[in-house]
């Protein structure tokens, strides 16, 4: 539940300030509402082919691949045409809008995988918010599709933000849509990927009890919101996890977070746990069991999000003001020394970790 939240600047004009304590206090009305329902419905190896290199912007025909300076295109294979079908109507590159069942999804299409088979990322927001504003967050959308994903942001709105998932209902249809992307665009199967923050977090974690068997591997954020009893030593195939919360996050509290660690870690057998990175605001640690299982676990100090603390994205654009904003409604971090940027280190955990 991503909740209203306050730019970290001192310079507010006082009008200013107090215009947005206000709006600050009936956001926290909504957040407590949203908390209730939330719950209530929740308690109801590397490919043998070579990545391709990235090629320069200038290059043309079926081998171009132009992918963000920092990746390596995974879209390797050739692939027949894309086809559309019911609900995935356009299947021609660029930055697609469908509605499927209610719900508003924003697909984005790099030329390169209407040609080869790309890997997909499915990025899914948090309570009040939408895939526009999940999108300032993460900013997976400047750099998954030129790396070889086809890249899909779930909204439960089709607004700027306001939108707000039913926990008993829609992770099942998103599930759905999934399945439909990765026939359509001919998805490489070994590199279908879900993220999510908050009700989007929980709706990963769905996917991991329910989807695993079509998952290379997942990244749940600030989801710990009725923990992993799915994880046992029955759950295969294993899904390799990158998982990250806030120690201050007062929606997804630590405890919580630190209870689903322990519960996955002793129900799938696994070991380690040390710190493999960390600079005193983050801690980043590892453990790997049987399968080639490997679940990764991030701890971070920031806040700046205005009702829960600690409960936001850092690395993210999405603050007071910006495009996709309103209604303090921002959940990057904007406290602490924040050197973490998640849409980056996903991206390339994302691409790291293909289903073997």
């Amino acid at each position: 539940m991503s909740l209203t939240h306050l730019s970290a600047s001192s310079n507010l004009e006082p009008s200013r300030s107090s215009q947005r304590r206000g709006r600050a206090e009936r956001a926290r009305l909504t957040l407590l509402f949203a908390l209730t329902a939330a719950c209530a419905a929740a308690c109801g190896s590397e490919e043998a082919e070579q990545p391709r290199e990235v090629v320069d912007a200038g290059a043309s025909g079926d081998d171009a691949a132009i992918a963000h300076p920092s990746f390596t295109s995974v879209a390797t294979e050739a692939i027949e045409p894309p086809v559309p079908d019911d609900c995935i109507t356009d299947v021609s590159p660029g930055d697609h809008t469908f509605e499927c069942n209610g719900i508003t999804y924003l697909v984005l299409v790099d030329e390169q995988c209407t040609k080869r088979a790309c890997g997909l990322i499915f990025d899914i927001h948090g309570a009040t918010m939408s895939g526009l504003q999940e999108r300032d967050n993460t900013l997976l959308h400047q750099m998954a599709p030129q790396a070889g994903f086809v890249y899909v942001n779930p909204s439960a709105t089709s607004q700027n933000t306001g939108g707000t998932w039913n926990l008993t209902n829609d992770p099942p249809k998103i599930a759905e849509v999934f399945k439909k992307v990765m026939g359509v665009f001919h998805v490489n199967p070994k590199r279908a990927h879900v993220t999510g923050f908050s009700q989007g977090g929980f709706t990963t974690l769905y996917f991991l009890e329910h989807h695993n068997d079509i998952l290379a591997s997942a990244a749940p954020v600030a989801g710990a919101l009725q923990g992993a009893a799915w994880a046992t030593a029955a759950w295969n195939p294993r899904v390799p996890m990158l998982i990250m919360n806030g120690i201050t996050d007062a929606a997804s509290t630590i405890d919580n977070s630190r209870a689903m660690i322990d519960q996955m870690v002793s129900g799938l057998a696994l070991s380690g746990g040390s710190e493999i990175e960390g600079d005193g605001h983050y801690s980043w640690k590892q453990w790997t069991g049987a399968d080639g299982m490997d679940l990764e676990y991030i701890e971070h100090d920031y806040g700046g999000q205005v009702v829960l603390g600690g409960h936001c994205i850092p690395g993210g654009v999405d603050v007071d003001g910006a495009e996709n904003n309103f209604g303090l409604n921002a959940t990057t971090c904007t406290t602490g020394d924040i050197k973490l940027k998640w849409g980056e280190r996903v991206l390339q955990w994302f691409i790291d970790h293909p289903r073997p």
